[in-house]
């Protein structure tokens, strides 16, 4: 009887230090998955900003809102406008595309102001069929003597 217990001390020992180690495993599993979403994200936002940028960019140098049009339709991608703006898709990697995933969303909002035109512009990243926006913009460009 003396020879038993040792043995089953032993046994419980390691099933406690299989146990210890399969907690942390799924610990560890947890917090990569976390951080893999999270680097997913911020991936997510980082493009969005690059992308906004290049619309304000496109901004800066347009004169009117056709003008934007012609700028933000790289490569001739068709890009879709109404009377308040210009919207572009682009892919994951930020390059123009149709059927992109990232949607920039440009809008050209002009007003008359010392002998120039003022053009407001809210920039907007969507991304995919999300419903909230990954980034937001607000820029605007004076043109001297111009009517639009």
């Amino acid at each position: 009887m003396n020879k038993r217990h040792p043995i089953t001390a032993f046994y419980i020992e390691a099933l406690i230090l299989i146990m210890v180690f399969v907690g942390i495993i799924l610990l560890l599993t947890q917090i990569f998955g976390a951080g893999r979403m999270l680097s997913s994200d911020a991936d997510r936002l980082t493009r969005a900003v690059g992308l906004a940028q290049n619309a304000a960019e496109a901004v800066a140098a347009s004169e009117d809102l056709s003008d934007l049009e012609e700028q933000l339709d790289e490569g001739n991608i068709g890009t879709s406008a109404d009377p308040s703006g210009v919207s572009a898709w682009y892919d994951r990697e930020g390059s123009p595309q149709k059927e992109g995933v990232f949607r920039v969303q440009t809008t050209w909002e002009p007003e008359e102001k010392g002998g120039g035109t003022l053009a407001r512009s809210h920039i907007t990243v969507w991304y995919g069929e999300e419903e909230e926006p990954v980034y937001e913009l607000d820029t605007a460009v004076y043109r001297k003597g111009g009517s639009e």
